[in-house]
């Protein structure tokens, strides 16, 4: 059996301080003392001029990857209206951790000039950096520690793994995670980092009993999510690039039609310019 070590944010010692601050500033700013972040996530990023509407991504995106789900950046400078779409297939603890990496994304749009949007200029770097932020901000250290410590009592260490998940409303993988990055995981507990998500909810129906929280949320569908981008891409709120890019997610044969129809466009103005 190999030994899993554990390797933190698998961001260097800059990133992560930075994106920590970030998470610890926003979670100060947004986040009123004795709230549970897990259970009004959706409500805090709300408030901030974003929609959040939920959408069947039943197709997968590039390397037949989930899609968990998609920020949509606003250009209309007169209604500053951004929005994420969500999966609706995924849990509402996988939900609420797409919500706080896709507000990760949000933050960074919004200022583009700071030293960590410099950083993060790598698409991989930039989702690492999402994800992590999403943990400091969803698992805030010290609630965190506090809670990891109060459940010591009576609860093996697995128990307390499922239990932090209920209590944070945040996958059973990305508790794991957060344990090592806050080197809170025993040495003998490292085969955890091992384990998929699935493999933490068998765990947890043969150890506790199933939730409700490791099904699929199911909440309303916002439909037109397709017409969404078309409509943004003809009031100029898109790139054609950009609505080629995420119909390509989610709509591959209206992705093709659109990529066709710039062609046009590419070959006239090719066209304009040799007259």
């Amino acid at each position: 059996m190999n030994i899993i070590v554990p390797q933190g944010s698998g961001l260097d010692s800059t990133i992560e301080k930075q994106v920590q601050k970030l998470a610890a500033s926003k979670y100060n700013q947004l986040v009123s003392k004795g709230v549970n972040v897990g259970e009004l996530v959706e409500e805090l990023i709300s408030q901030l001029n974003i929609d959040i509407l939920y959408f069947d991504f039943n197709r997968t995106g590039v390397d037949d990857e989930a899609i968990h789900g998609i920020y949509l950046r606003s250009h209309n400078t007169v209604e500053r209206k951004h929005k994420i779409i969500i999966n609706t297939n995924d849990s509402e603890k996988t939900q609420n951790f797409t919500l706080a990496h896709e507000f990760f994304h949000h933050i960074l749009m919004e200022d583009q000039t700071t030293e960590l949007a410099k950083l993060l200029g790598d698409d991989d770097l930039l989702e690492r950096a999402g994800d992590f932020f999403a943990a400091c901000f969803l698992m805030n250290s010290e609630n965190f520690k506090a809670t990891f410590n109060f459940l010591e009592i009576k609860n093996t260490f697995e128990e307390r793994v499922l239990k932090l998940s209920d209590a944070f409303i945040t996958p059973y993988e990305s508790v794991v995670r957060r344990l090592a990055e806050l080197d809170l995981l025993p040495e003998k507990q490292h085969y955890l980092l091992g384990l998929e998500e699935t493999d933490f909810i068998q765990m947890r129906e043969d150890v506790i009993g199933p939730t409700i929280l490791d099904a699929p949320s199911r909440k309303n569908i916002f439909q037109p999510y397709v017409n969404l981008i078309i409509k943004g891409l003809r009031n100029g709120n898109f790139t054609y690039i950009d609505a080629i890019k995420r119909l390509a997610k989610v709509n591959p044969t209206r992705a093709e039609n659109i990529e066709a129809e710039y062609r046009v466009k590419l070959d006239e103005m090719d066209a304009d310019e040799e007259d």
